[in-house]
């Protein structure tokens, strides 16, 4: 599941290569190990699928490198989202280990694990003297660790960031919010009729709201900041829930208080169709500069703030509002794993790699992509000369937040892409009116609690 960032399908060919011989100390020496999968000549092949746009130039620029200094040959596709987790679910329950890595992220990742989809890498790692578990943020490779064993490494990450218009802040003297009483305030305050034609022109926020999974990411870290969960006592493991017999706390005052607050937010300020609205039309509408708001991924600045967006004096980067228990979430580690029946599991591992090393994402950072892992580029001069934005305090926004994310704010759960998809559809119907946000809670609590009572977490 995840949040989905690319709504457009572009079919294209990937993959890629450089930091493999950093760590395997062989730089321009072709692999010598003996691979099942190969082509006519021998060589081992990698098949690759991914949605991530972001690192189409530099796929396209080092991939025939790759080829070249490993002898690996690498078939790669560039799909939309849906596509890309419809084929690679096809064929990880199929068992055809048709694609050797596969994209996995923090929430999907229990699900993975229990259908013995991927290959744990810790084998991988213990046997690589030269690899480096300190080259990503801790907060990223704890998100891809299941049950004690690293499952993947991780790519496309963030925290929560709220990117907002700084002129129109300045122009109608509104204040960055930093509680969510604040955030409702300015979204209200800067639903604008800029011409005076009686129209409106300028939405006071942006966020998901398609019915499926979409909305789930934030809705909940909206939750969480009042102090709801998912389940009673705060559970967010399948052993905590079966340990506390923990039901679903959907309709608990505190997640209502969440949800209701966020469903009336895009329901009042947010432009016609918001109920529709994914990452795409998000930023589209960013880029526009129809939104004040933009809620609340991290990913979302490096989207806007690019040269060629023609924004960058206009928009500013914030830390996200604090709710009575906390600050909203909105946190997402995405990652590439093996495939627990891929043909080629030693020439996936060189090139999983290459694709989540320090090379390849400097190569990535210079499409002003924000969703990079590795701490010695977030602090490094350059991505911090193209992503300014500071604390009150001083401090780089897009570092400050990755320490406030808490994985905690929804559950490590093999029934969670189920759950979710009911609680994002919840919200869609609420911000569509189409349902009290009480009856919506009320009904999503009913189906969660007989799905966990189907799995057998009551007995």
């Amino acid at each position: 599941m995840g949040p989905k960032r690319i709504s457009q399908v572009a079919v294209i060919a990937s993959t890629f290569f450089a930091l493999a011989f950093l760590f395997l100390g062989c730089k321009g020496k072709p692999l010598v190990k003996e691979y099942e999968k190969a082509d006519a000549k021998g060589a081992p092949i990698i098949n690759f699928i991914t949605w991530n746009e972001d690192y189409l130039p530099t796929l396209q620029k080092e991939v025939p490198r790759f080829e070249k200094e490993t002898g690996i040959k690498v078939n790669w596709q560039l799909l939309s989202e849906d596509i890309v987790r419809d084929k690679v679910l096809i064929d990880l329950a199929s068992g055809a280990g048709q694609f050797d890595l596969v994209l996995t992220d923090v929430w999907i990742l229990p699900e993975h694990v229990s259908s013995n989809y991927l290959e744990p890498l810790d084998r991988f790692i213990e046997n690589d003297p030269a690899f480096k578990k300190e080259v990503w943020y801790p907060v990223f490779l704890e998100a891809l660790t299941y049950n004690g064993h690293i499952y993947a490494l991780p790519t496309e990450s963030f925290g929560a960031a709220l990117v907002y218009r700084k002129d129109l802040f300045q122009k109608y003297n509104v204040r960055v919010p930093t509680t969510i009483d604040e955030l409702v305030a300015a979204a209200k305050k800067l639903t604008l009729d800029t011409d005076n034609d009686g129209k409106i022109d300028v939405y006071g926020v942006v966020s998901r709201g398609k019915a499926g999974e979409e909305p789930a990411i934030i809705v909940s870290g909206f939750a969480y900041a009042y102090g709801g969960t998912w389940f009673e006592k705060g559970a967010a493991s399948a052993e905590e829930i079966k340990r506390l017999k923990a039901r679903p706390a959907f309709n608990s005052p505190a997640f209502y208080k969440g949800f209701k607050t966020y469903c009336d937010l895009l329901r009042n300020y947010g432009p016609p169709g918001i109920k529709d609205y994914t990452w795409y039309e998000m930023i589209q509408d960013g880029r526009k500069g129809r939104a004040a708001m933009v809620l609340y991924a991290g990913f979302n600045v490096g989207a806007l703030d690019k040269a060629e967006v023609g924004m960058r004096d206009k928009y500013g980067a914030a830390l996200p509002a604090k709710g009575p228990a906390g600050f909203i979430q909105e946190a997402f580690t995405m990652g590439y794993g093996i495939n627990s029946n891929s043909k080629s599991k030693e020439a996936a591992w060189e090139f999983l790699k290459f694709i989540t090393g320090d090379a390849f994402m400097r190569e990535v950072t210079d499409n002003y992509v924000t969703s990079i892992p590795m701490r010695s580029i977030r602090e490094g001069e350059k991505y911090r000369a193209m992503h300014p934005y500071r604390t009150a305090g001083g401090r780089y926004v897009l570092e400050e937040n990755l320490g406030l994310i808490d994985w905690r704010y929804m559950p490590h759960i093999s029934e969670y892409s189920v759950i979710a998809d009911l609680l994002g559809t919840a919200t869609s119907e609420v911000i569509a009116g189409k349902k009290s946000a009480r009856a919506a809670l009320d009904e999503l609590s009913s189906a969660a609690y007989k799905i966990m009572k189907d799995a057998g977490y009551y007995q």
